[in-house]
């Protein structure tokens, strides 16, 4: 197994939107998934680095898992956050870590992405860079 993990680009939306029709089937939206809508914002996601990031894992080379972060603007959380929107790995590549290693990438993000939060929506962390949380022994700082 030589697995790979990559920043996505406009050349990937394709190997994303196959991976999510699979998550849909395992765990669906409460929205229908409608692949020109999903398909549209997908590509404005991967086009605008300020709308937030999708990782992709390739198990040489062919995709197994992504990673979908987002981003949004708080006053209260001290500007940019991010959350995390989607997470999936393959069945036939589960439990070997993957899920892991993509959660710990999104924690620590390039400083050009860091977020002043990080939230991940499968679990109630949150994680801030200010000194706020720094003060808030529940939080853990981003660098």
């Amino acid at each position: 197994m030589a697995l790979r993990v990559d920043r996505a680009t406009f050349a990937d939306l394709e190997s994303l939107l196959l991976l999510m029709k699979k998550m849909q089937l395992a765990d669906p939206w409460s929205e229908p998934f409608e692949e020109s809508i999903v398909r549209f914002s997908l590509a404005q996601l991967l086009q605008n680095p300020a709308y937030g990031m999708a990782c992709l894992v390739s198990d040489d080379g062919r995709p197994i898992a992504y990673l979908l972060i987002c981003f949004d603007y708080s006053l209260e959380y001290r500007g940019k956050g991010a959350w995390i929107d989607e997470l999936f790995v393959e069945v036939a590549h589960r439990g070997q870590g993957i899920g892991t290693r993509l959660l710990e990438l999104a924690e620590t993000s390039p400083a050009s992405l860091a977020p002043s939060s990080f939230t991940s929506r499968s679990a109630t962390t949150t994680l801030r860079s200010n000194s706020t949380a720094a003060a808030d022994t529940s939080t853990t700082s981003v660098t």
